[in-house]
Protein backbone atom coordinates (compact mmCIF):
# COMPACT_ATOMS: atom_id res chain seq x y z
CA UNK A 1 0.00 0.00 0.00
CA UNK A 2 1.30 3.40 -0.90
CA UNK A 3 1.28 6.34 1.52
CA UNK A 4 -1.39 7.97 -0.66
CA UNK A 5 -3.62 4.90 -0.38
CA UNK A 6 -3.14 4.85 3.37
CA UNK A 7 -4.16 8.51 3.58
CA UNK A 8 -7.22 7.88 1.41
CA UNK A 9 -8.23 4.98 3.67
CA UNK A 10 -7.92 7.13 6.79
CA UNK A 11 -9.98 9.89 5.18
CA UNK A 12 -12.64 7.41 4.05
CA UNK A 13 -12.99 6.07 7.60
CA UNK A 14 -12.86 9.40 9.44
CA UNK A 15 -16.64 9.93 9.61
CA UNK A 16 -17.12 6.40 10.96
CA UNK A 17 -14.52 6.94 13.67
CA UNK A 18 -16.11 10.23 14.65
CA UNK A 19 -19.58 8.65 14.79
CA UNK A 20 -18.32 5.80 16.97
CA UNK A 21 -16.60 8.22 19.30
CA UNK A 22 -19.65 10.48 19.61
CA UNK A 23 -21.97 7.54 20.19
CA UNK A 24 -19.83 5.93 22.88
CA UNK A 25 -19.18 9.17 24.74
CA UNK A 26 -22.86 10.18 24.69
CA UNK A 27 -23.94 6.70 25.79
CA UNK A 28 -21.44 6.78 28.64
CA UNK A 29 -22.85 10.13 29.72
CA UNK A 30 -26.48 8.95 29.47
CA UNK A 31 -25.70 5.76 31.40
CA UNK A 32 -23.63 7.77 33.90
CA UNK A 33 -20.48 5.75 33.23
CA UNK A 34 -17.09 7.35 33.56
CA UNK A 35 -13.81 6.01 32.24
CA UNK A 36 -12.77 4.71 35.67
CA UNK A 37 -15.93 2.60 35.92
CA UNK A 38 -15.53 1.35 32.36
CA UNK A 39 -11.89 0.37 33.01
CA UNK A 40 -13.01 -1.48 36.14
CA UNK A 41 -15.70 -3.38 34.23
CA UNK A 42 -13.20 -4.26 31.50
CA UNK A 43 -10.70 -5.49 34.10
CA UNK A 44 -13.41 -7.73 35.58
CA UNK A 45 -13.62 -9.31 32.12
CA UNK A 46 -9.87 -9.77 31.77
CA UNK A 47 -9.09 -6.65 29.71
CA UNK A 48 -6.49 -4.31 31.18
CA UNK A 49 -6.39 -0.72 29.94
CA UNK A 50 -5.56 2.52 31.67
CA UNK A 51 -8.15 5.27 31.82
CA UNK A 52 -5.93 7.39 29.60
CA UNK A 53 -5.54 4.63 27.02
CA UNK A 54 -9.28 3.94 26.94
CA UNK A 55 -10.08 7.65 26.67
CA UNK A 56 -7.67 7.94 23.72
CA UNK A 57 -9.22 4.92 21.98
CA UNK A 58 -12.77 6.19 22.46
CA UNK A 59 -12.12 9.84 21.63
CA UNK A 60 -10.27 8.86 18.46
CA UNK A 61 -12.76 6.18 17.45
CA UNK A 62 -9.85 3.72 17.28
CA UNK A 63 -11.48 0.72 18.89
CA UNK A 64 -11.12 -2.80 17.54
CA UNK A 65 -14.34 -4.70 16.96
CA UNK A 66 -14.20 -7.12 19.92
CA UNK A 67 -13.38 -4.33 22.38
CA UNK A 68 -16.17 -2.19 20.95
CA UNK A 69 -18.67 -5.03 21.35
CA UNK A 70 -17.55 -5.61 24.94
CA UNK A 71 -17.90 -1.91 25.77
CA UNK A 72 -21.39 -1.85 24.23
CA UNK A 73 -22.32 -4.90 26.35
CA UNK A 74 -20.98 -3.26 29.51
CA UNK A 75 -22.97 -0.11 28.74
CA UNK A 76 -26.09 -2.22 28.23
CA UNK A 77 -26.56 -1.10 24.64
CA UNK A 78 -28.87 -3.23 22.50
CA UNK A 79 -28.48 -4.39 18.90
CA UNK A 80 -29.93 -1.10 17.67
CA UNK A 81 -26.60 0.59 18.48
CA UNK A 82 -24.92 -0.35 15.21
CA UNK A 83 -27.81 1.07 13.25
CA UNK A 84 -27.65 4.30 15.26
CA UNK A 85 -23.86 4.58 14.79
CA UNK A 86 -24.26 3.97 11.06
CA UNK A 87 -26.96 6.65 10.77
CA UNK A 88 -24.79 9.13 12.67
CA UNK A 89 -21.84 8.31 10.37
CA UNK A 90 -23.99 8.99 7.30
CA UNK A 91 -25.06 12.34 8.74
CA UNK A 92 -21.44 13.26 9.47
CA UNK A 93 -20.34 12.24 5.98
CA UNK A 94 -23.06 14.40 4.43
CA UNK A 95 -22.11 17.49 6.43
Amino acid sequence: MTPEQSLQNRQALSHLKKALSLYLRSTMKLKQFDYKQLVSELEARGIELTESNLRTKISGGNIQGPLMLLILQILGVDAQALSEISKLAQELAAS
